[in-house]
């Protein structure tokens, strides 16, 4: 049985870039591996509602702009690469210091160190992540339009199972 609740729903911007953070704790997992919780998590409301932004959880029209970009239903664990902490910094830093920035580096950079801020306050443990430029533009496990307003998009999995979080 898959259960969780929202720990935490905390959102960061700079301009028009931003990230969300929302942690659950999970219980009565026990006997599930890391890469089923992901598979469940991936498929439940907790992730496809909870962890929407809240201008999104509020909009009643139902625009396309700020949702997520992967379509839970055909994303599946073997999408993801899987990180230890050290590992997802240096992921993000590769991709900060990418040739092949415009003019949404500088913003990238200062949510970056946002993002280092409550990095290393957590425990190593899985890092689960996935990002839009690994696909091919068409591809149905990317969601069009959702995701022609990100430049770039990752979906990160922080999963603790020591702390149930």
């Amino acid at each position: 049985m898959f259960t969780c609740e929202v720990k935490q729903h905390i959102e960061v911007h700079e301009n028009f870039q931003g990230f969300n953070l929302t942690e659950f704790s999970f219980s009565d997992n026990e006997g599930l591996s890391c890469e089923e919780l992901v598979e469940l998590f991936i498929r439940s409301t907790h992730y496809k509602f909870d962890c929407l932004p809240d201008v999104v959880k509020a909009d009643t029209h139902n625009k396309p702009y700020l949702r997520q970009a992967f379509d839970t239903n055909e994303i599946c664990i073997s999408d993801f690469k899987k990180f230890d902490k050290l590992g997802i910094s240096n992921y993000l830093l590769d991709f900060l210091n990418a040739p092949d920035w415009t003019d949404d580096r500088k913003e990238f950079e200062i949510l970056h160190g946002k993002y280092l801020e409550i990095h290393n306050q957590l425990a190593d443990a899985n890092f689960f992540v996935i990002s839009k430029e690994w696909f091919e533009q068409g591809d149905k496990r990317v969601l069009e339009p959702e995701n022609w307003c990100y430049n770039y998009y990752f979906l990160i999995l922080y999963l603790n199972k020591s702390t149930s979080s």
